[in-house]
This record gives structure tokens, sequence and C-alpha cells, in this order.
């Protein structure tokens, strides 16, 4: 299409942040639909909205893949307590053994061992189902999210485009779907982890020293008090993680494509000087980011320290007393070791989980873009279709332009071209050659403020959209969609074994429908 580029004077430095990032990022994009103004990437504040979870959920299979999560969590879970049961049985049975006779102390043993070791097994495979099942899990919903967004930005409406910078997009593409991809797995199978093993640390401890149990209320206050500190600013500071890299992608992608031309300018530096300030910004959100996470670390393990010098006290005077065997005494312990550590990770992977969340709600947004029109619309005032119509393509008074607030790019153009001929559009760049092209396939609607463009009698903003693009055909000026041969385009990828046989099938029928016109 018609398209303009203007090399910029410079960037002044602004004292807001995010007018400097955005004017940056308006001056690295050397292309763009004239009269057509970038748009300002928005973020949103506040939680994260429970529609991004559900719709994560729904991604991932729904209840079903919950329900198998669940069950496999529960299965690894519950043979890893079995076995550390069956381990401070051993022990409570070696320590009686002295007073029983050695034959009948060795089979208890043997027994002992037997049930330990396929318990063990059995927390093994276990392991590996849930680890294994997680990731298939993550790995379908990150699938179908990128699916659909594929085809969201593949069939929303081409202005989209013009107003969003290509860097904007591709950080979507690629980061954030990055993210869910390696970040979201962990995530989730960490939050399962921890709150497992606080359940279960509670039952073992509700079980041998429930007086440890009074400790907890306070000090879990203070944890949830923590998250909540520090759970606003580390998702805002992701957020505009996310914002402060579209920029600095825009600029690189656009300086390495207009490469020559900087050059012949002499402005390397300048453009140099322009992509370090962008990153600066990217970094400063980077660095505050784990700097909230060393705060919340140090706080929590202070918490931690008390928590576990109390648990452990009030365990170790039990056994004291003999209200607990060794074995049992010995497993108390452990699971009083772990506590303080189990609800510092559930608190802190609770939040970091909302914080990863940023990237599924940063691609939902995009998810949610609204498509072409693809139905049948109603005919305006004058097009009506005619039986056999003299003209093939009819314009009458059509205005357009790509922006509300653009200049018109074409001002009440009227034409006839008759079927059959072959018409030639001559102008100076800009002139709306390609923009009309545009608007009869209709990739951008014509002005509602009158005009009507028909083909062979059918206004083109009343005819379903799959027929009228079926029906006209445009081989625009950049006709190439990748980089590679003119037969690696056709097939659309890299190309197969059978490619010859499809190459030839796709060029016999553009010959058979070459010979139909003729």
């Amino acid at each position: 299409g018609e398209r303009e580029g203007a090399v910029d004077d410079g960037i002044q430095t602004q004292p807001d942040t995010k007018k400097t990032m955005e004017a940056a990022s308006a001056a690295a994009s050397s292309v763009r639909r004239p009269g057509a103004e970038l748009s300002v990437e928005a973020r949103r504040l506040g939680a994260v909205q429970c529609r991004d979870f559900l719709a994560y959920a729904h991604a991932c299979g729904g209840l079903r893949g919950f329900v198998a999560i669940a069950f496999l969590m529960v299965t690894y879970y519950g043979a890893l307590l079995a076995s550390n049961l069956e381990l401070a049985a051993w022990a409570t049975s070696n320590q009686e053994s002295a007073s029983k006779d050695p034959a009948q102390a060795n089979t208890e043993s043997e027994h002992h061992l037997m049930r330990y070791l396929s318990l063990s097994m059995l927390v093994g495979l276990s392991c590996l189902a849930f680890f294994f099942g997680i990731q298939l899990v993550a790995l379908r919903g990150s699938r179908s999210l990128h699916r659909v967004l594929m085809r969201s930005l593949l069939k929303t409406e081409l202005r989209f485009f013009d107003l969003t910078p290509t860097g904007r997009v591709l950080n979507r593409c690629l980061k954030d779907m990055a993210q869910i991809d390696d970040a979201m797995p962990a995530a989730c199978r960490m939050l399962f982890e921890s709150l497992m093993s606080f359940v279960i640390s509670l039952v073992i401890l509700t079980l041998f020293a429930w007086e440890a149990l009074l400790a907890m209320p306070p000090f879990a206050f203070a944890y949830c008090r923590i998250m909540t500190i520090y759970r606003w600013p580390a998702r805002d500071l992701k957020r505009l993680e996310g914002i402060s890299r579209s920029p600095a992608m825009s600029h690189f992608s656009d300086s390495i494509r207009g490469a020559s031309t900087i050059r012949a300018y002499r402005h390397d530096v300048r453009f140099m000087c322009q992509n370090l300030e962008l990153c600066s910004h990217l970094q400063r959100t980077v660095y505050w980011f784990w700097v909230a996470q060393g705060w919340v670390s140090m706080v929590q393990e202070v918490l931690g320290t008390f928590l576990l010098a109390i648990i452990a006290g009030i365990v170790g005077c039990r056994a004291s007393t003999g209200a607990l065997s060794a074995g049992l005494a010995g497993l108390a312990l452990s699971y009083a070791v772990s506590m303080p550590r189990d609800l510092m990770w559930l608190s802190r992977r609770l939040a970091n989980l909302e914080v990863e969340f940023v990237s599924v709600e940063r691609v939902l947004e995009y998810v949610c873009l609204p498509p072409e029109e693809h139905g049948q619309l109603p005919d305006r005032d004058g097009a009506t279709a005619q039986d056999a119509p003299p003209c093939a393509i009819r314009a009458e008074n059509v205005w357009f332009r790509y922006g509300l607030e653009s200049p018109w790019v074409l001002n009440g153009l009227s034409l006839e071209i008759v079927g059959g001929a072959r018409a030639a559009f001559v102008g100076r760049t800009g002139c709306g050659k390609s923009s009309f092209l545009s608007v009869l396939v209709r990739l951008y609607p014509v002005s509602e403020s009158g005009g009507c463009l028909c083909v062979h009698g059918h206004d083109v903003m009343g005819a379903p959209l799959t027929t009228l693009r079926k029906t006209v055909r445009v081989l625009l000026q950049d006709p190439i969609f990748f980089q590679g041969t003119v037969r690696s385009n056709l097939l659309c990828q890299p190309p197969p074994l059978q490619a010859d046989a499809a190459v030839a099938r796709m060029a016999g029928s553009r010959q058979e429908e070459d010979d139909a016109l003729r």
C-alpha cells in the first residue's frame, strides 16, 4: 500500500519516562500509513481479573485438566506421606526390637524394608507422572492460546497494524508467549507443591504436636500482610516491563530495516543512543522488580526463623516428656522444620503466580481484538444490484481516510471501469492508488459520510467478505511473504518432500483460471 517515511531530527529527553518511551517508539517507526498515528500501549491497573484465570484454565482443558492434575498431585504427596510414616514406624520398631525375639525382629525389619521400598518406588513413579502431567496440561494451554492469538491477529482489521508498532505485536507473540511456555508451568507446579507440603505439615503437627499450631495464626497474618505489600508493586512492575520492551523491540527492528538510510544520513550514533535509552528504561523496571523480590525474601526468612524456633521447641519438649516415640518425634521435627518455609513459599508463590499471569493477561488482550466483518451487511442507498451491469467497477463519491483525525486520502472519488478493460492508476506517492485497491477488497471500510463502491453492481460494503475476496484478486506491491524463493512462498513453509507435486498443482490450477478468463 501507499506508505510514507520521514527522518526525525532527534528526540528530546523528557522528564516523564512514559512520554520518552512513546516518543522514541514513534521516531523509530520508519514506515506507516499516511496520517495514521501510533496508538499508546495501555496497561491494566489493579489485580489480574478472574476471567483471565478462567480463560487460561479453559485453554488447559478446563475441569478435566484440573481433575487430572489434582489426582496426580494427591497420589504423589499421599505416597510421600505414607513412605515417611512407614519410615517412622520402622524406626520405632527397631527401638522396641531389643525386647523381642531376634528372628521376629528380623522378620519385622524385612517387612518394613519391603514396604518402604515399594512406597519409594510409588513416590518416584507418581512424581514423574505429576511433573509430566502438569507439563502436558500447560503445553496444551500454551498451544491453545497461541492458536487463538494468531487467529485473532490474522483476522483483525488492518487498521490495527497501522496504529500498532511491529515491536509491540512481536513482544506479545514472542516474550509473553515464552513466559507462558516456560514460566507458567513452573509457577503452577511450585504453587501446588507448596500447598500440598503445607497441608501435610499441618496434618502431621495436628496429630503429634498440636500445641505448635497455636503460634501459626499471628505468623500467617504477618505473611499475608507482607504478600499484600509485595504483590501490587511486583505485578505492576511486570506490566511496566512488558510495555517498556515494546518500544525497544520496535526501535531495533526498524533500525535494522532502515540501516542503509541511517548510515547514508550519518545518524548511527543518534540511533544507538536512542536504543541505549530505551534499554535503560527496560532494565530499570527489571532492577526494581528484583529489589522487591529481595525485600520480601529477607523479611520472610526472618519471620520464618522465629516460627521455626517456636515449633521446634514445642516438639522437643513433647519428645523429652515421652509423649512422642523416637520415630514420631523425628517425623514431627522434620515437618516442623519445613513448616515455616512451606508457609513462606506458599504465600510467595501465590503472589508470583499472579505476577506471571500478567503475560496471560497481555496475550488475552490481543485474543479479544475485533475481527473483520464477515457477515452480510445491509445495502446502502444507491447500491442496488443490476442485471448484467455494464461496469465491472463503479465508484460514486467515495470518501476514505485511515483515521478519524487523519486527512482524506480519497476525496469524493468517482469512476467507472467496464468489464474486460485494462486500467492503470498513475499518480505521485500518497495520492491513493493502493488505498483505492485496499478499499476495493474491504481491507478498510469506506467512510459512512456517503458514496458507494460497487463490483458487478453489488456494494462492496454489503457483500460477504469471503465472497468479495474470492471475486476480486489484488496483488499488492509487496507480494513476497517470507524471504526465500517464490516456491517457498507458495508453500508458506520450508518445502516438504512432496513440494514439487504441490507447486505443480498450484501452477496447473492457475493456468486453468487464466485460460477461463481469456
